[in-house]
């Protein structure tokens, strides 16, 4: 299947990084390998200006080497990178753990809040239509870190089309499963870049599908869901739906993931090569992220 990356100013932005965010750019550097992939958000430089990772686990990647020329992502943004450690320089603490690294390649991920139900429901069709209740492709992978639902998917694309896609996801706060169980709903726009507008010029089938006709196009996203965790607890059952096509694209059907999201917690004792609870299974079941995957 071909795959393209649609560029969206705003929405669905896919931004690879192509220029420096350390003031070392030129100095020798002798790394440990395999490289490392990991999410993160951007944090203060340090005093002596080298830019900061914290990562999903709460580990310091301080970039004091990179191949990119001006990475400089803004403060809090969430970030996935590939680097080389350099140097470990973590303390006892998880969260004091310390790593200086070389960067090989960086991607901004477009990071959202939730949408309450309720607000939703104040304000009528207004909300709910710019929502949208349009079928996804697929989602390829979604799982947990930090304080965060991942969501990779793909929605199809109509060739010449530059209308931005909008992908939101809305917290039923005002009805809960009998068991406590939040419902969090994925919703997707795509501005009438649908195959059924698509269809009205030539018809299109699931053998169009890398084909001149019709593309599928791959979308990181996160969300925030942090606050669905009920005060003085640390974790919550969870369940997320979506809507798909089916597999000849000539209808839709509706899937759902049942997990447990839990708070990052300050004692955690991961080490920094840790790769984590890896449970994810095609988007079919989350689970929680690798917080730092090897690249061979």
């Amino acid at each position: 299947m071909k795959k393209i990356v649609l560029f969206c100013a705003v929405l669905f932005t896919a931004l690879f990084a192509t220029t420096s965010c350390n003031k070392d750019n030129d100095s020798y550097y002798v790394v440990n390998y395999p490289s490392w992939e990991s999410y993160g958000i951007s944090e203060s430089p340090t005093e002596d200006g080298y830019a900061v990772i914290r990562r999903d686990d709460g580990a310091k990647l301080i970039i004091v080497h990179s191949q990119l020329n001006n990475f400089n992502p803004a403060i809090g943004q969430r970030v996935i990178v590939n680097y080389d450690i350099v140097k470990d320089v973590s303390k006892e603490n998880v969260f004091e753990k310390t790593y200086q690294i070389a960067i090989n390649n960086a991607e901004t991920i477009l990071t959202k809040g939730l949408i309450k139900q309720s607000f939703i429901d104040e304000d009528g069709l207004n909300i709910a239509d710019s929502l949208g209740n349009d079928p996804i492709y697929d989602i390829n992978k979604a799982w947990f870190s930090g304080k965060f639902l991942n969501i990779n998917l793909s929605f199809l694309n109509n060739p010449g089309v530059s209308v931005p896609h909008m992908i939101s996801l809305v917290y039923d706060d005002v009805e809960l499963d009998s068991d406590g169980t939040v419902v969090l709903t994925l919703h997707h726009n795509a501005y009438r870049d649908t195959i059924a507008n698509y269809s009205r010029v030539a018809p299109v089938s699931k053998n169009a599908i890398g084909s001149d006709k019709l593309y599928s196009v791959s979308a990181r996203t996160a969300f925030d869901i942090s606050s669905i965790v009920p005060e003085g607890e640390t974790s919550v059952n969870i369940i997320l739906k979506w809507l798909e096509y089916d597999d000849d694209l000539e209808g839709t059907e509706k899937k759902s993931s049942k997990a447990t999201f839990r708070l990052p917690q300050v004692n955690e004792s991961k080490s920094a090569n840790d790769d984590g609870d890896n449970i994810i299974v095609d988007g079919s079941e989350l689970g929680l992220d690798k917080v730092a995957t090897k690249v061979e």
